[in-house]
């Protein structure tokens, strides 16, 4: 089996998260969906701020899903034609 021929969802948030998919993606491993929390308010001015893992999706032009709910998730195609589901410090 090839990079190419493994259909996975990427499920993560934090900076680790964000790690592990950069070396999926170094490995040329393209998962068909990342899924990371929403965009949350940070800092002393409260200004939204995303993920590491929806930065690096962003740069890499990837499918991207940030549920407040993942459950929510259920009867997206990715979701359903996925064989496999990789998840690292998604913290949900």
């Amino acid at each position: 089996m090839t990079s190419q021929d493994l259909n996975f969802v990427f499920f993560g948030t934090r900076e680790l998260a964000a790690k592990v998919l950069e070396r999926l993606l170094n490995a040329e491993y393209s998962p068909s969906l990342v899924v990371t929390a929403p965009d949350k308010k940070a800092g002393r001015k409260q200004e939204l701020t995303s993920s590491p893992v929806k930065k690096i999706a962003l740069k890499h032009n990837l499918p991207l899903a940030q549920p407040e709910n993942p459950a929510g998730l259920q009867q997206r195609k990715e979701l359903k034609e996925a064989e496999l589901f990789v998840l690292s410090a998604y913290g949900n």
